[in-house]
């Protein structure tokens, strides 16, 4: 009796190890299901209208700053999914040897939302008077070249024959845009900043980029006063993969 016990005790626990592992396994397959679901998805006019409905991806700043804060990061790289017909994006904390070591996932803003005020990102201009790092002119963006790339990626959302080549490098469909960590962590160094705003735009290439905005509670563009229509600053130029050579594999 005793030995059948045994062989029973050691049947349960083999199963409830081989459940631990199935469900580890599923969480890492999902993730590496929504990235190949985008590289692979079918940019069709059913994907147009559902992206259209997508204002931003916002990241909060305790998210973002728990991020930044993570032993041996090196730079970010924000992912690229597709899921429930929209495209989905995380942003990843990666070490000097291109491991993802963790990270954060947005929320997404739908334009029919009723905290949908982003609209002043075409009547702010940049604080001229503050001193950047060369990083941080490096990646500094007018609002108003924003606010154009902006419009122009929901515009080309009506024009599906083009949306292959805007998403693509020489036919390769981009899977990730990497930044320099310093770029977000000023954004969230200035007082009242809740949340980082990532809005989809086109570059001077016509190719689809990032656009990163610091936002206050209520998703408004964050400006150095209340009466004032200067904000800190917009910034861009993340490196699209590919071309470069941040692989998020």
């Amino acid at each position: 009796m005793k030995k059948i016990n045994f062989y029973l005790v050691a049947i349960v626990i083999f199963v409830m190890f081989s459940c631990q592992r199935g469900t580890t396994q599923d969480e890492i397959s999902t993730t590496a299901s929504e990235k190949s679901n985008w590289l692979n998805a079918d940019l069709d006019n059913k994907f147009a209208s559902s992206q259209k409905e997508v204002k931003s991806y916002l990241f909060s700043s305790q998210d973002f700053s728990k991020l930044t804060s993570t032993p041996d990061l090196h730079h970010l790289r924000f992912v690229l999914g597709y899921e429930n017909g929209i495209i989905k994006i995380d942003a990843a904390g990666v070490n000097s040897a291109g491991k993802e070591i963790s990270r954060i996932n947005s929320k997404v803003l739908f334009a029919s939302s009723n905290q949908d005020k982003l609209t002043d990102l075409n009547e702010v201009t940049i604080d001229l008077t503050r001193k950047r790092t060369a990083v941080l002119n490096k990646h500094l963006l007018s609002p108003k070249t924003a606010f154009t790339g902006i419009e122009a990626w929901q515009e080309k959302l009506d024009k599906v024959e083009e949306l292959n080549e805007i998403t693509s490098y020489d036919g390769l469909r981009i899977r990730s845009y990497a930044m320099e960590t310093e770029v977000i962590t000023s954004i969230l160094n200035k007082a009242g900043i809740e949340k980082v705003g990532l809005f989809l735009g086109l570059n001077k290439e016509g190719k689809m980029t990032t656009i990163f905005v610091g936002l206050d509670k209520d998703n408004n563009i964050k400006k150095t006063s209340a009466t004032s229509k200067i904000v800190d600053g917009v910034y861009d130029f993340s490196e699209p993969s590919p071309p470069c050579t941040d692989d998020d594999h």
